[in-house]
């Protein structure tokens, strides 16, 4: 989603009165960030929710993220010969490079996730 605040303002269209918006959104830090540019409210998806009427609650699932990409190592590790023998070694190496990469940057703190969950302000 390339522009958010319409892509938020054309699932507001399709609401209910007492309709909810639940939203994963993961977003990579900038090196101008600050820690205040890290907050869910300071993230491109707040904002937008924020400028098209709604009220969310969020909870930061960054570290929740890391231990899926940790997960999927193990998994993928444990599944290779699988992958070789269906030959697929490609896919494997594909998950790890991609598990890898992410986990890199949550390490750097790079990364930050939140779940969102929003309504219309009342």
């Amino acid at each position: 989603m390339k522009d958010l605040p319409t892509t938020i303002a054309t699932l507001k269209k399709y609401l209910k009165p007492e309709g909810k918006l639940a939203i994963f959104y993961s977003s990579h830090k900038k090196e101008s960030d600050t820690n205040v540019d890290l907050l869910a409210e300071n993230k491109p998806l707040g904002k937008a929710l924020t400028a098209n009427g709604f009220k969310f609650n969020s909870i930061d699932f960054t570290l929740n993220e890391k231990r899926i990409w940790e997960e999927s190592v193990i998994v993928a590790n444990e599944l290779k010969e699988e992958f070789i023998q269906e030959k697929n070694l490609d896919l494997y190496k594909g998950r790890i490079a991609e598990a890898s990469k992410n986990i890199k940057w949550q390490n750097n703190g790079l990364v930050s996730r939140y779940f969102y969950f929003a309504s219309l302000e009342s």
